[in-house]
C-alpha cells in the first residue's frame, strides 16, 4: 500500500512538472513569436513601389527597390529633398532579426533636388533574405527608412552554360550563383562520381572541373533544379 501511494505521488509530481514545463515553453514561444513579428512587421514583401508614408522630416524618400541583377542584389532609391543627411547604410538579414552591414553611401547633405542612389550586395544569400535602408544625419541620429524582402533561392540562372562540351579534361560551368549551391556529377546509371572529379576553380558564378579521371561516356551535372548533360571524350 505504501509503495502504491508513493508511486502515485511520484506520478503526480511528474505530471505537475510537465505541466509547468509546458506552460513555460508556451510563454517562451509566444514571447519569441511576438519579438520576431515585431521585427518583421515593418518589412515590405512587395518592393518596387513608391516609398510613401516612411519619410522622416529630414528626408523625402521617393522610391526604394531591391532587385536581383546578374548574381548580385541591387538596391536603388531616390530622394527629393535632404536636410543634413550625412550617409545611408544598407544592411541585410537572413531572419529579419539579426542584421549585417552591406554598404555605406554618402548622402547629399542639404539638397532640394532629386538624388539617385545605388547600392550593391555582390555576394548575397541564396535564400529568402531581407534588406533595410537607414539614414544618418550630421548630428548622428540614425533613422530606418525602408525594409524589403527578396527571395534569391530560385534565381539560379536559366542560362547556365557548360563548355567545352564534349570535353576531354576541363569543364567550365557558368551561371548565376552556381557556385553557391550544392551540386554533384553523376554517370548514366545515376551513380555519384564526384570523388573522381577534381575542382580546379569555384566562384559564385563559375565552376571549373577536371574530368580527366572519368571514363569516356555520358555524365550529368546536377545543381538544384538544373541538370546538364556532359559528354566525356
Amino acid at each position: 500500500m505504501f509503495c502504491t501511494a508513493q508511486r502515485k505521488n511520484s506520478l503526480k509530481t511528474i505530471k505537475l512538472s510537465l505541466l509547468k514545463f509546458n506552460f513555460i515553453l508556451i510563454i517562451t514561444m509566444q514571447l519569441f513569436t511576438t519579438s520576431v513579428g515585431a521585427q518583421l512587421e515593418n518589412i515590405d514583401f512587395r518592393c518596387n513601389q513608391l516609398a510613401q508614408g516612411s519619410n522622416p522630416s529630414s528626408l523625402e524618400l521617393l522610391f526604394f527597390d531591391v532587385a536581383f541583377v546578374n548574381g548580385s542584389v541591387h538596391l536603388t532609391w531616390n530622394t527629393f529633398s535632404e536636410l543634413n543627411i550625412d550617409f545611408f547604410t544598407i544592411e541585410r538579414s537572413i531572419d529579419g532579426v539579426n542584421w549585417d552591414f552591406v554598404e555605406q553611401l554618402t548622402g547629399a547633405g542639404l539638397s532640394h533636388t532629386v538624388n539617385n542612389y545605388l547600392g550593391v550586395d555582390i555576394d548575397p544569400y541564396n535564400a529568402l533574405s531581407y534588406y533595410r535602408l537607414k539614414q544618418t544625419s550630421s548630428d548622428g541620429l540614425t533613422t530606418l527608412l525602408k525594409a524589403c524582402a527578396i527571395n534569391t533561392d530560385n534565381w539560379l540562372s536559366d542560362q547556365t552554360t557548360i563548355f567545352p562540351n564534349p570535353t576531354k579534361n576541363t569543364l567550365r560551368i557558368k551561371g548565376s550563383l552556381i557556385g553557391r549551391n550544392d551540386w554533384s556529377v553523376f554517370d548514366r546509371y545515376g551513380r555519384n562520381v564526384l570523388n573522381q572529379v577534381s575542382v580546379i576553380e569555384i566562384h559564385k558564378d563559375l565552376i571549373v572541373l577536371d574530368l580527366s579521371y572519368l571514363k569516356s561516356g555520358d555524365y550529368y551535372f546536377m545543381s538544384k533544379n538544373i541538370t546538364e548533360h556532359i559528354i566525356k571524350l
